[in-house]
């Protein structure tokens, strides 16, 4: 996990899409699909998808594939316990 040294450091812009896809996260109540996400946060879905997998894979959110009968999957995504902590020391350095 990062570190933050006293001060907030400069966040790039595709930091602060993954802090903004954390902090909509957090305010559901459970999982949210993908294009549920990226409706409202007005983001596409190259952009979105990208910045999701990273952030699962440093184990912030989790992804949940469900299969439908009649063979489409339905992606939703949740905040982790992991990914809430990282958005406190994020508030915590701002």
């Amino acid at each position: 996990m990062p570190v933050f040294w006293g001060t907030m450091m400069e966040i790039i812009k595709s930091d602060q899409l993954k802090i903004k896809i954390l902090k909509e996260l957090a305010k559901a109540k459970g999982d949210l699909s993908y294009y549920a996400v990226m409706k409202r946060l007005k983001m596409n879905d190259s952009v979105f998808f990208r910045n999701c997998r990273f952030l699962e894979l440093l184990e912030l959110v989790a992804v949940h594939d469900i299969r439908m009968p009649n063979g489409r999957a339905y992606h939703y995504v949740s905040i982790t316990q992991q990914g809430r902590d990282f958005l406190e020391r994020v508030a915590k350095a701002e």
